[in-house]
Formats: C-alpha cells, structure tokens, sequence
C-alpha cells in the first residue's frame, strides 16, 4: 500500500515541522509514504519563509509540484471570498504528481488542513484514481467557517466529508461538529496534537504563586487566547 501524503507547505519553509513529524511517524508505521510539496511557494507577504534548518536529512521522499506564481493574487482572491484557498493555483500539478503515487484503491491519498488546498488536492486524486481517501483537520479548521468566505467553505466542507473514507480531527470538538452535520462517527478518528518527544514531569503549580507561561507558535482567530488560559487551569 503506497501513501501519498499531499502537504503545499513543508520543510524547508518555516512553520512547516509537524507536517514532517506526521509524515515521518506514518513512515515509521510502516506505510510507504511520498510526499507531495508545493516547489514554489510564493513568499511575498512573509507568511512563509524558507528555513533550510528545518529541512531532515531522513523521512519520506518528497515530490514537489510547481505552480504558477501569482505572489499576492491568490491571497487577495481569497480575502474576497472569490476562491477557497490562496494556494488553489496548485491544484492541477499537484494532482498530476499525487495521481502518479496513489494509483488505485489500494492505495491512499491524505490530505492535510491547513491549507484547504491539501485536501481539495486529495479528494481530486481519489476521484480521479479510486484511491482511498483520509483528510486530517487540524485545529486551525474551526476557524475556516468565519468571514466572507463561510458559504464556499462550507461547500467545500460537505463535498470533502461526502467523499472521505476516514476523517482524522485534532480535538472533539471538530468531530462533534462534524457529526452534527450527518458525517457517521465511525468514520472520525482523534488524532490529537502530540510532542516530537514526550515532555518530562512537570511538577504541579504552587498555590498563590505567580506562574509564568512562554507560548511559542501560532493561535487561530477562532481559538484566541483561550487556549492558553485552558491550559493554565488543568
């Protein structure tokens, strides 16, 4: 069984480093992975930045599919609510790259939020192929329903869950709100946020002192701080 793992974003672009550890950890499963990469990102607001220190020097090989480079148009598109995704203009050679990997039911195409366009990518080469289809939702997803482009996320929304032979979710919550749209339970799995190492004990808050919390990464619009807070009361 081959597995096409379809990621636009991916080491070495800044940011990208728990796209590596998923692969990376279903390559060790034992699942014959390729992953399929976006090989030229435009950069043009600084969003994503090439970090050659976040390149492995082990992992799944990787393909990457160019596009062609339209810098801030998609960017625009999709702050208008024109289209789905900045990155849709990677579709077509994605696909032409991820058919050419998962070639028939017997293999797999997964596909990854965000971006929306990994998933778009996935469903398109199960189409296409008959490949079974896995899409994973990250927590960032509760934030793709908001703004002008609610109505086109959420067609994209149904036709992406209709298709999927498995829906991997990062918390409850998107599962739940999956369910609630009609997706069978039994085609969700939780797959929560996990760390590359397991951390060591950390002893319990002292009461009545001052405790300090240093969060590097990034929070979605829809989660906010709250998240934070959360975690300083468990």
């Amino acid at each position: 069984m081959k597995v096409c793992f379809v990621s636009c974003q991916y080491p070495p672009i800044s940011r990208t480093y728990r796209r590596y550890q998923f692969a990376h950890l279903l390559q060790e499963g034992g699942c014959d992975v390729t992953v399929v990469a976006h090989g030229n990102m435009s950069t043009a607001l600084g969003t994503f930045v090439e970090d050659p220190g976040t390149l492995p020097a082990d992992g799944p090989p990787v393909r990457r599919a160019k596009a062609i480079p339209w810098y801030l148009t998609g960017e625009l598109l999709s702050r208008s609510g024109v289209v789905a995704c900045p990155y849709v203009n990677w579709v077509r050679p994605a696909v032409r790259v991820a058919a050419e990997i998962a070639t028939g039911p017997a293999d797999v195409v997964c596909g990854i939020y965000p971006p929306v366009t990994n998933q778009i990518v996935a469903m398109r080469v199960a189409e296409q192929t008959g490949a079974r289809l896995v899409l994973d939702f990250r927590d960032e997803y509760l934030g793709l329903t908001l703004g002008v482009g609610r109505r086109l996320a959420a067609k994209w929304q149904k036709r992406l869950l209709a298709r999927a032979d498995l829906v991997s979710v990062a918390t409850e919550a998107i599962g739940d709100d999956f369910a609630a749209t009609g997706l069978d339970r039994s085609r969700l799995h939780l797959t929560e946020n996990g760390y590359w190492e397991a951390p060591d004990t950390i002893p319990a808050y002292e009461p009545g002192k001052t405790t300090r919390i240093v969060y590097i990464g990034a929070i979605s619009g829809a989660q906010g701080v709250d998240v934070l807070v959360r975690a300083a009361e468990r």
